[in-house]
């Protein structure tokens, strides 16, 4: 009977280890991926006169981002990008992804409605190409 109640524990304490490591995968996937659900303008710099994407836009930088390649979680030193561009989300949250040093490097920060924030780089020529064509239409 010991025995058995042994091994129920250790099957809940072996399930609870999986959910609690599968809730950890969601929660770092959310901090580095887009849900286009979730937006409501993206936008060159945080101006309040500046002009968000179009529809066509949005959609074509969301892929782009949520393809690029993670390369790291940020150093804390900072840069000074060139531009900015900022993801707003409905629940308030908003994601800057910046200029960084190098063909097709971005610097990443979140500021999210639930208090977590991400620091990272992330790397991507499409997507420079596309934000850089973007920028330069007239």
């Amino acid at each position: 009977n010991d025995v058995q109640k042994s091994k129920k524990r250790l099957i809940v304490s072996a399930l609870c280890i999986v959910g609690l490591c599968l809730l950890l995968i969601v929660n770092w996937i959310s901090l580095h991926r887009i849900n286009e659900n979730n937006v409501e303008k993206i936008q060159i710099g945080n101006s309040q006169t500046a002009s968000g994407f179009n529809t066509e836009e949005t959609a074509k930088f969301i892929e782009l981002f949520n393809s690029a390649s993670y390369t790291g979680k940020a150093n804390e030193q900072g840069i000074t990008p060139a531009w900015d561009i900022y993801v707003y989300y409905r629940d308030g949250s908003y994601l800057i992804v910046s200029d960084a040093s190098g063909v097709g490097n971005f610097e990443v920060r979140l500021r999210d409605a639930f208090l977590r924030t991400a620091h990272y780089y992330i790397h991507s020529e499409e997507l420079e190409t596309f934000l850089l064509g973007l920028m330069n239409k007239p």
